[in-house]
């Protein structure tokens, strides 16, 4: 799963959201992600083994995106298959 990761990170540019070397953060990392579910309005997740479920708006503001910027989701990912990834 490690080395997984470490590719799926660099594909995107987030070399550095892998590799803190901080005690706890990738085990945190790990949980976030393994139990990252997403549905049409929200996004689930545990993190210190409690489960929250945020609204993409919120979701998007919390990791920095500009509240006023809007894309296209369909447009952008119209030649993304999912299940491939």
């Amino acid at each position: 799963m490690d080395v997984e990761f470490d590719f799926i990170f660099r594909s995107i540019g987030w070399e550095s959201v892998w590799n803190i070397n901080e005690q706890g953060s990738k085990l945190l990392t790990l949980e976030f992600l393994c139990t990252l579910q997403l549905t049409d309005t929200e996004v689930k997740f545990r993190l210190f083994g409690k489960e929250f479920f945020i609204p993409w708006k919120e979701f998007s503001l919390l990791l920095g995106f500009n509240s006023q910027c809007v894309v296209d989701v369909d447009s952008a990912l119209q030649d993304f298959d999912k299940m491939k990834f």
